[in-house]
């Protein structure tokens, strides 16, 4: 299944050198997925089902930073719930939560 998801951010922080960060995040998401019948042919296109919904995203997150001249680099972990589309079992609900790190430049 492959989820595609934009949508607005909105966020506060506070600190210099040293930040902490919250925000969120949300907007609407496309959720598509194919499942193939049977064995692979060797050419060309396979028969198969295929199903499209759409439905929506909230994702709070929180983070700690470092801003350094006119950059900040921020670890981050981030919640992401989804809801929508209810047609032929839905969307699945893939809401979990990740972590990465950010890096900004102001302007």
């Amino acid at each position: 299944m492959n989820y595609q998801a934009a949508g607005p951010v909105a966020e506060l922080s506070y600190g210099d050198p040293w930040s902490i960060a919250g925000g969120l995040h949300a907007g609407a998401l496309i959720a598509n997925a194919m499942a193939r019948q049977g064995a692979a042919p060797s050419k060309g296109a396979s028969s198969g089902t295929f199903f499209k919904g759409t439905g929506g995203f909230v994702s709070p997150y929180a983070g700690i930073g470092f801003r350094f001249n006119r950059n900040e680099l921020r670890l981050f972990v981030k919640p992401v719930f989804t809801f929508g589309d209810s047609d032929r079992g839905g969307l699945s609900d893939f809401s979990a939560w990740f972590g990465g790190i950010r890096y900004a430049f102001t302007l």
